[in-house]
């Protein structure tokens, strides 16, 4: 019976283990100058204006071959990249801050072995009194993982831009949400 007993826990703790969500490492980045990037495993991206329409193309490349292509609005003050490297998936995610006057845009992309995806955007702003063009949702995000998902939160209060009422959430009440068996980001939020 004793055998049976610890057959059974050492198969609990083995199907658990993974389970957990585990911060996503930071991979540090070069500067992004003139227009391009070299990110890591031979993938790189671009960002230059399209001559014939009003936005910006951001191009990822993996060994100088483009893989895919994105957009968007022209009027920009500043393109920033985050890279994060997944604890236990050969996955990295690349998040991107467009930086508006008074709002950003935040397309989030996976990167699998030699592919990559658009798996969503962010539409939130910060929730402040008094508008601070310096301070950004991404400023304090967090971002967890295991084999099952990736979940991102933020570690201050956030406006969700949803075309109708424009919630506000307080800190970590609003998780963006990516489960690897989807095909787009969702959101969660807390009662």
């Amino acid at each position: 019976m004793k055998q049976v007993f610890v057959f059974f826990f050492c198969l609990l703790s083995f199907i658990s283990k993974g389970q957990e969500l585990e911060p996503l490492k930071e991979i540090e980045l070069a500067d992004f100058t003139n227009g391009n990037l070299n990110l890591e495993q031979g993938w790189s991206v671009s960002i230059g204006p399209d001559p014939e329409w009003m936005f910006y193309l951001v191009e990822f490349q993996r060994f100088n071959q483009v893989k895919l292509v994105d957009s968007v609005e022209l009027y920009v003050y500043e393109f920033s990249f985050r890279l994060l490297q997944h604890p236990s998936k050969d996955v990295l995610v690349v998040m991107v801050e467009v930086a508006f006057e008074h709002l950003s845009y935040y397309p989030v992309y996976l990167i699998q072995q030699d592919a990559i995806r658009k798996i969503g955007n962010f539409n939130i702003r910060i929730a402040c009194d008094e508008y601070n063009g310096w301070h950004y949702p991404l400023d304090d995000i967090n971002v967890k993982g295991n084999n099952a998902r990736i979940e991102f939160s933020f570690g201050q209060a956030v406006i969700l831009l949803d075309r109708k009422y424009f919630p506000k959430f307080d800190k970590n009440e609003i998780r963006f949400v990516f489960d690897f068996t989807g095909e787009k980001l969702r959101i969660e939020t807390d009662p």
